[in-house]
Order: C-alpha cells, then structure tokens, then sequence
C-alpha cells in the first residue's frame, strides 16, 4: 500500500466544532437555564450540533473514500476497520466509567434499570434498535450508534450515490421512507409502554437511525456540490452565509414548512448552505484556531461533557452561585473549558493510539508501510477527487446553471418565510430534555435546581393560558389533556415534602416569574391541586391573588393539622416547634380573605366518603367561610366515593369551570 496524500480542510473541524458547541450548550441549560427568551431558545436549539456532526461526518467519509479507494488494496474492509479504531476505544472507555458504579439503578432512559445484555448490545453499537438501550447505558450514545449504522452502509452509497441528481433521488426517497418508519414504529412499540414511559417511544422514533439518515444524504449531496464545483468564489460564499443565517433564525421563531419535513431536517438544509458557504470562502470570524481546535477534540468532549456536567453538579449540589442569564453563560463556559482540559488528555491517551492501531492493523492486511496520525492533526481525510480536473472545461460552463439553481432556492426560501413565520413553533420555545405526554411534547428542565416540566400544546391558545399542577404531575390527567386540546400549557415545578411550607411558595414564585415574564405565558393561571397539593395551591394564591384565574381543588387537604397531622415532616418542613405547628393560623382554611376580596372562583371535587383527608375538616370549611366572605364556590361530591379516584372520568364540568375563568383574565 502507498502513503496516501491526504488534503486536510480546517473548515470541516470548525464545523464539528461548532456542532460540538451546541450540544453542551443545550446539556449546559439543562443545568441552569438561562431566562431570556432567545438565548434559552438558542441554547434548546443547540441539540441540532448532533446533526451537523452527521452531516460533517458523511461529508468527510466520502471525501476519505474517494481518496483511498484506488490506493488500497482491500479499501471497504480498510474502512471498517479504520472507523472501528476511530470510535471504540474512547467508546469502550466511556461504557466502563459510566457504569462503574452500577447498573441496576433506575435511569431516565432506563426507568427500570439497566439489564445486563443492554451493555454487550451497546459494546457492539446495536443499542440504537431498542428504545430502553439507545441511550441509557452511555449518556449521548445514540448518535454513537447511529453512526456506526450509517458506516455500514457507507460503502454502498459511495458506489451507488455518485452524482448530485442520484442524490437528490435518494434524499426525497428516504425522507418519505423516514416519515413511514417513524410513525410505523411508534404505532408498534407505544402498546408495550404505558402512560408514564410514552416518552421513550416517542424519544425513540426521532432518535433512531432511520430518522436521521436524511442528514447524512445532506452530508452526501454537499459532497458531491463541493467536489464537482471547488473553485473559490467570495460572493457566492457570502450570499451563502447570509442564506444559512437568514434559515436559523427563521428556525428559532417559526414553524417553517413543518407540516412537510422535520424540523431537523430543515436545520440539515440550513448546515448545508452554511457549510457550503465556509468551503468558498472561510473567514476566520469562523475557521479559527479555536473552533478547529475543539473540532478536533469534539469527539472525546462530546463523551467527556456528560462528565463534566454530572461534577458541576456535585460541587454546586447547594445551587450554582450565579443564576439566570450570566449563570447560565458562566456554567456553560466553565463545562466547555474543563470538557476542552480532560479531552486533550483522552484525545492524545486514547483516540490517537486506538486510530494508529488500526492503521497497523490494516498494513499488516495491505503489507506496506502507513502514514500515523499526530497529536492534534486533523483526522478527517478529505482531498477532492480528480473529476475536477479531468472536466475542467466543461466545469466553467455549468458553474453558472449550478449557482443560478442556489441562488433561486434561497430566493424562494425569502419570499415564503415571512408567510410561514406568522405560526409560532411552540415546541421550540422550551428547553430541556423532550419527551412525551399523551401525544404531546413535555419538556423536563430546570431552573436554580428545581425540577421542572411543561407540556406544549399543538398550537397555543390566545392569551397563552396554562393549568399550573401542584403535585403527582401526569396523575388522572384528564382535565389536562382536554385543556392543552384548548390550547393550555401545562406547568409543573417540585415542591415535594414541603407541604406548602413558605418555601414552597418561594419556589412557585421563581417558577411563575420565570414562565410569564421569560415565556410570555399569560399572568393568571388555574391552579390545579390534588390531596396535599391543595396546600401549595391556597398558601400561593393567598399571597398572589392578583395572579390566579381559578382555583381547582381535588380531595384538598386545606388544613395540615386533618391531615398528615402534627408530625415530624410538618415540622421541618416550616421549621416548627410542635406548639408552633399547634398555634399556626395560616392554612388555607385560614387564609381567604385576599382571594374572596380578589373575587378568585374556586372549584372543589371531594369523595363523600373520603376518610384520608376528611370532607368537613377541609373542603366544607373552605366553602362554608368563603360563601360568608361573598367569595364563589363550586363543590362537585363523588355520592360513596373515597379519596380515590381523584377527578371525574368525564372532566367536562371541571374544563367548563376552567375555561368559563380564564377568558379575557390578563
């Protein structure tokens, strides 16, 4: 085998480091999240970094293959196993450290626990095939095993897609087989999960492999674009840039063209423009020294920053010193610089020699000598082929049909955005982790540490109403269902064990400063509280009465001396004495008046017979006083009915109550 020239390109380790920025960024939010409207969306966007490494990946594996394969011998088996050294031993590594401490516990991903064969399903990258293994055992490992899939296909394509228009034939044949697959998968695997765990189907159908194949077909088609047509060309290069730009931003605010592609398919075609754009003409704004740099650590610190988040958290378990926006900006900064420190060091002890292994592995199969990589060199191989050269003279012709047909597409793109801008995207509004809530999208984040959730609607009501659920969030979800049907958000932040103590209350009011003035969402929700929820419900509204619409009760507890009583949990959740908790007057049934005087209407939903949280020693109280005070009560009884069930099976009268309230209420 002869040393092989290979051409390095920076702009493609800028483009992974870009790609790499944006994935911490969005695991950075997670942690804290930042409150202004368009950083928070910036920062939720960020996961689309993992389509542009597929898209630079596919990219980079063509330019490779179109370089080697008349220089190897055996060049489709030389690939396998030049990509198997790229990937598993920094993989491997991150399997052992991830789990060493276990694997039974529960995991989000997981949420019974991790079962032995998912750790050799993951060894051997088929943990993309099972919604329980495609991420749980590696944080992040999906894209890792996606990956790996698309590189056994590699091959194929290569001999199959040789030009722009078979391509473009390919991409929209696996675009629909895409669509096909993920709503086929998602109808047979949501009967074997239950409510609770839908999110994992629903996580699953976007993550597998076949969802993402239509960027790597982008990755393909930018190959072929740049290969057929090389040439520098500084115009072209910023209407590009203005181009892929102009789509970001378009992405961040609108639905655009959803109803007939996936949104990250359209961030796929806005990567394409952009990293078309640097191929003509890389400005160092950029192509610099540092985002080739972290380009080229990307993978290590892609399996590093999970690490790295999970000690920032250990060290700030209190609360991280700085909230909000600058909180946000430093944590991400402090992640990305110390993922950048631990990731130099596993790039140069673990990625170089486990890539310098396989290219000893393939002299021994081609006997002659290979080139080994340096520390920090650039891995990917990207040279263009000879096609170029050979038609040089019959390049210059089609050049000007080729930019025309560009600078056409971006021109359409113009002249329908400001059309399909008009509908908001809701779902892009939301950082966090997505899952899955009754067919709608749930984002799990945080905010200072708490624990939060909101479910999205399909399309937002006027006025952004939203139903705030005190506690057992997902629990007899029927009201909530038909309301987010309505267009309501529904909010939830932990207050579990805190009995509406005034730190509950305090971590309400964090959770509603943030969702009506960084979220927009309207400034007087219903407040929906189940048995002990009721406490947080009423100590909320009594010191805000100015910002609740409705209140909806459910088997309350109105007073913590009926229920749980003077106890130890009490007691420190309020920081008690025992005759303190006796002598306390500021329960709910003792702290009306401001809601009967801010003429807050309130619902009640009680089981006759309900002997856990008692009808006369809460809800009856409540309506008994608040009638006296002139305030508007609603009680519903359930004839023979215990604690249990909680709401109606047909919510209709308590939706009806909801949305007779929240008209108009800003």
């Amino acid at each position: 085998m002869k040393n092989i020239s290979i051409k390095k390109y920076d702009y493609i380790d800028a483009l992974r480091g870009f790609a790499i920025l944006g994935v911490v960024m969005v695991h950075s939010s997670q942690w804290i999240s930042p409150t202004a409207y368009i950083l928070s969306d910036i920062a939720a966007e960020g996961a689309r970094g993992v389509q542009l490494f597929f898209m630079a990946s596919s990219l980079t594996l063509f330019l490779s293959m179109a370089s080697r394969k008349d220089q190897e011998k055996r060049f489709v088996l030389a690939f396998f196993i030049r990509r198997f050294f790229r990937i598993a031993p920094a993989f491997y590594l991150a399997i052992i450290f991830y789990n060493y401490g276990g694997i039974s516990a529960a995991r989000y991903w997981a949420p019974n626990g991790l079962e032995w064969w998912y750790i050799p399903l993951t060894a051997f990258f088929l943990n993309g095939w099972h919604p329980e293994t495609i991420t749980s055992v590696v944080p992040g490992g999906w894209s890792i095993a996606v990956e790996m899939t698309f590189y056994l296909f590699v091959p194929y394509l290569f001999s199959k897609l040789n030009s722009i228009k078979s391509t473009l034939v390919a991409l929209f044949l696996i675009l629909v087989f895409s669509r096909v697959t993920s709503i086929a998968i998602t109808s047979i695997l949501s009967p074997y999960y239950s409510d609770t765990h839908q999110y994992l189907v629903s996580s699953f159908s976007f993550l597998w492999f076949f969802s993402q194949l239509p960027i790597f077909i982008l990755g393909i088609l930018l190959y072929h674009l740049i290969n057929k047509y090389p040439k520098n060309d500084n115009r072209m290069a910023l209407f590009l840039l203005f181009s892929s730009l102009y789509l970001f931003a378009l992405l961040l605010t609108a639905k655009t063209f959803s109803n007939l592609f996936p949104k990250h398919f359209l961030y796929g075609i806005a990567f394409l423009l952009f990293a078309l754009s640097l191929h003509y003409r890389s400005p160092k704004f950029f192509v610099n020294r540092f985002t080739v740099l972290i380009g080229r650590l990307s993978f290590s610190i892609y399996l590093v920053h999970f690490m790295v988040l999970s000690l920032m958290k250990s060290v700030f378990s209190d609360g991280f010193f700085l909230n909000g926006n600058l909180g946000f900006i430093l944590a991400f900064s402090l992640v990305m610089a110390l993922s950048i420190c631990f990731s130099y060091i596993t790039h140069k002890t673990v990625e170089i020699p486990g890539i310098n292994l396989g290219k000893h592995v393939i002299k021994k199969l081609e006997q002659n000598p290979v080139p080994t990589v340096n520390s920090l060199q650039p891995i990917a191989a990207c040279e263009y082929g000879s096609y170029a050269e050979k038609n040089a003279s019959t390049m210059t012709k089609k050049v000007f049909t080729i930019r025309n047909s560009i600078a056409i597409g971006c021109c359409l793109l113009f002249a329908f955005a400001p059309y399909t801008a008009q509908v908001k995207f809701a779902n892009t509004l939301w950082p966090g982790e997505r899952s899955s809530f009754h067919s709608f999208v749930q984002y799990n984040f945080k905010i200072d540490n708490l624990n939060c959730k909101v479910v999205v609607p399909d399309k937002v009501a006027d006025g952004k109403p939203w139903i705030w659920r005190a506690r057992f969030f997902g629990h007899e979800p029927q009201t909530d269902i038909a309301l987010l049907k309505k267009g309501y958000h529904v909010a939830y932040v932990d207050v579990s064990g805190l009995f509406g103590s005034p730190k509950a209350v305090e971590r309400w009011d964090k959770f509603y400063k943030y969702l009506t003035e960084s979220r927009g969402l309207s400034k007087k929700p219903v407040l929906e509280g189940m048995s002990r929820g009721g406490l947080i419900i009423y100590n909320w509204a009594a010191k805000n009465p100015d910002k609740v619409s409705c209140i909806y009760a459910d088997a309350p507890v109105c007073d913590f001396k009926s229920w749980p009583g003077i106890n130890k949990d009490i007691m420190n959740a309020y920081g008690f004495t025992e005759e303190q908790a006796k002598e306390y007057k500021g329960n709910p049934i003792d702290n009306l008046k401001p809601l009967a005087e801010a003429g807050v209407p309130l619902l009640h939903v009680v089981g006759d017979a309900d002997k856990v949280v008692p009808v006369a020693e809460n809800t009856l109280v409540i309506e008994k006083r608040y009638k006296k005070m002139g305030g508007k009560i609603k009680v519903i009884h359930k004839k023979n009915a215990g604690h249990h069930p909680h709401s109606l099976k047909d919510p209709t009268p308590i939706v009806d109550f909801i949305l007779k309230h929240t008209q108009h209420n800003d």
